[in-house]
């Protein structure tokens, strides 16, 4: 059993700031800070934010970008080489042309030579422990957002950061696996950003064999991408709640799918409760036999364990209490 301490940092409303955790131990070899330098004209508000690998050593970075075909700039040297993420807030520097390309690559001159990195060794974006075998980790991560969320792209800004040696194509593949989990699964408004970011690094502050996607390192890989998914979905879940207008948080939960892909395809097709059967029959499923409606059944879970109030049992409607129903929806689902 893996002993789990994960830590977020957001800035958040108090309807989200109690999922946080208050206290814990963060990643070695890494420093983080937020000041106010102006993009904000309330004079007060923390709008630049700076993450930096202090190990020493080179760092892996992986990272999964919106999906929105009008992207903001972006570079990277396929996992290798970056040092520190500086983040502002209020300009997205989207559509901006060659001089917001100019602005970005100033951007990565001024950090790299205060931090004293090596050149072209920073990333800009704008808009816990745990035990594998023998060696203990630990994970923290955060979160920018949380307007624009919508399924199919990375969302916000993210950004993960551990302690433990992980190749860059193993955090790679281990983060765009997690992100398709967790903040690729979640929508506020259903519009897409042409910002969004997640992105990872793992510095091997924390010694230990070095975590690959190979047979020998099967085990270990398996393990980290099971605290990486966790974490991710932890965090994502504080984005919706903390999202631009909601009141509500509602997981949608599918069953005995043949597939992954088609589980997240129901799920993905409305959220509305009162269109669910009509869109679980318009999803785009990969055979006929993803959806039998005569074994399709409905129903809400109260976040309070109370009893499970059933619309719909195997493909028949049920009397509904609508009273009950009110009750439950009057409540933060969960």
């Amino acid at each position: 059993m893996n002993s789990i301490t994960k830590h977020s940092i957001r800035f958040l409303s108090d309807k989200a700031a109690r999922f946080v955790p208050k206290s814990g131990v963060y990643p070695k070899g890494y420093a983080v800070g937020g000041i106010h330098c102006g993009v904000k004209k309330d004079g007060k508000t923390l709008d630049l934010a700076i993450l930096q690998n202090t190990f020493g050593k080179e760092a892996s970075t992986a990272g999964v970008f919106t999906k929105n075909n009008i992207q903001e700039n972006s570079q990277g040297k396929d996992g290798a080489g970056i040092n520190s993420f500086v983040i502002n807030s209020g300009n997205a520097n989207a559509v901006t042309g060659a001089q917001g390309l100019k602005d970005a690559e100033e951007m990565v001159i001024v950090t790299d030579s205060v931090l004293e990195n090596p050149l072209d060794s920073t990333l800009v974006m704008s808009t816990g422990q745990f035990k594998i075998g023998d060696d203990t980790y630990t994970l923290a991560g955060l979160c920018k957002g949380a307007g624009m969320i919508c399924p199919n792209m990375a969302t916000l800004l993210g950004f993960f950061v551990t302690d433990a040696p992980v190749s860059p194509a193993a955090l790679q593949q281990i983060l765009r696996y997690a992100v398709d989990r967790s903040f690729n699964s979640i929508t506020v408004d259903g519009d897409m950003s042409t910002n969004d970011t997640i992105v990872a690094m793992a510095n091997g502050a924390a010694g230990g064999e070095l975590i690959e996607n190979t047979s020998s390192s099967a085990e270990r890989f398996a393990a980290l991408q099971t605290e990486i998914v966790d974490f991710a979905q932890q965090l994502a879940q504080l984005v919706v709640r903390d999202g631009e207008g909601a009141t509500k948080f509602i997981t949608l939960k599918v069953n005995d799918a043949l597939s992954y892909k088609d589980a997240k395809s129901i799920a993905s097709s409305d959220a509305n409760w009162g269109r669910i059967l009509c869109a679980i029959g318009y999803a785009n499923v990969t055979t006929d036999q993803s959806v039998i409606p005569e074994k399709t059944s409905v129903k809400f879970v109260p976040v309070d364990g109370s009893e499970h109030l059933q619309l719909l049992v195997n493909g028949e409607p049920e009397k509904v209490d609508e009273n009950r129903a009110s009750e439950i929806l009057q409540d933060e689902i969960s």
